[in-house]
């Protein structure tokens, strides 16, 4: 079997790889992009059509596939850039799968343009229903009430998509961020990617702006959601742990002990094999899951094992790329500290290793 990209995803690759290069020279860093929020790489993605891949061709997007947007994400990852990608690429995919025609023509043309940022303010776990925020009626009008938390570029957003409860049902509504009724408390975060705590105090919500039927519980949708934001995650960790790996070779490479390079050293040498090793098991179990979601497979333990995969290794390699490095690794003025932070966010993000694994086994016993 052929595992290798076709001509058009390494032109995507590329063209991806040659924006987030152009944007880094601007910024007068060879290797990496700030942390913060670049509206210029932004503004890039969009013009080369990057943003719309996975969005249909009546809409103006390319109308490809989840693998795209996964290799858009590794790509980025390589750079360890800061943007709302995922968030908004991930939403307006499911806009374009289960939202109403009315929905997609006001919503995915201005992403596609980079008019728009989406956020997703949903809840990451089932035995989280009941800290929701309650979607009620009040006085005929559908308002929003509650707490939601480590909700990336929500206020940098136009619409954030939040997982709300509505007669003890899951709903998912797509919200203004201007809408009156919305508090906006930044939180501090690992890698310096804005996120935000959201306060609704009776946020009025336009009926419209629903995904479905008020009627019908988004539970399979959210799963839907959470599956592609956990494999866009791996992807993006693809990225940050080659690069690290990268560095790290080519730091060894060049460091002199016992005039000798200490890449020739045994242990360094068993130390990166291993290193190579974490990457193409991830890589593996990734293109797994998302081989499965594309063929809408069930695909719960693919997405597990790689998140599983995809917390270990961002722990051991970030570690033993620092212990190859040495001191230097911590300088901030240096790029292995960049990706190291990252490592450590996305292990933790969307669910750990523990928290996986013992979802997994449920899964297994399940069955």
């Amino acid at each position: 079997m052929d595992f290798s990209l076709n001509t058009q995803q390494k032109d995507l690759v590329n063209l991806t790889l040659k924006v987030l290069k152009d944007q880094s020279e601007k910024a007068n860093d060879s290797q990496n992009l700030d942390t913060a929020f670049s509206s210029s790489l932004w503004k890039d993605l969009a013009n080369t059509g990057i943003l719309g891949v996975n969005i249909d061709k009546d809409y103006g997007g390319s109308q490809l596939t989840f693998i795209e947007t996964c290799l858009i994400a590794e790509s980025l990852g390589s750079f360890a850039v800061t943007t709302p990608f995922l968030y908004t690429t991930i939403l307006a995919d499911a806009i374009n799968t289960f939202g109403s025609k009315e929905l997609k023509f006001k919503i995915l043309p201005k992403v596609i343009e980079g008019k728009s940022i989406l956020s997703l303010g949903i809840k990451e776990f089932s035995d989280e229903f009941n800290s929701m925020p309650t979607l009620d009626f009040q006085n005929n009008e559908l308002v929003l009430n509650g707490t939601t938390n480590y909700v990336a570029f929500a206020k940098e957003s136009d619409f954030i998509l939040v997982s709300c409860k509505h007669n003890n049902k899951i709903k998912l509504i797509l919200i203004n961020s201007k809408c009156p009724g919305i508090k906006f408390s930044k939180l501090i975060t690992t890698t310096g990617e804005y996120q935000y705590r959201i306060d609704f105090l009776n946020a009025k919500i336009n009926q419209d702006l629903l995904l479905s039927e008020l009627s019908s519980p988004d539970d399979k949708i959210l799963t839907w959601l959470i599956n592609r934001m956990i494999i866009g995650i791996c992807s993006f960790a693809l990225g940050v742990n080659e690069a690290s790996l990268k560095l790290t070779a080519s730091y060894t490479s060049q460091r002199n002990a016992f005039k000798k390079p200490i890449a020739s050293f045994q242990a360094v040498r068993h130390k990166t094999a291993d290193c190579y090793i974490d990457i193409a098991c991830l890589r593996v179990v990734t293109e797994q899951a998302i081989s499965s979601l594309i063929l809408k497979k069930e695909a719960e333990k693919e997405v597990a094992i790689a998140k599983i995969w995809c917390g270990d290794i961002c722990h051991r390699i970030s570690y033993a790329c620092q212990h190859l490095h040495g001191g230097i690794g911590v300088d901030k003025d240096y790029s292995l500290y960049k990706y190291n932070l990252w490592a450590k966010q996305l292990e933790l993000s969307f669910g750990s290793s523990k928290f996986h694994l013992r979802k997994l086994g449920k899964l297994i016993a399940k069955n």
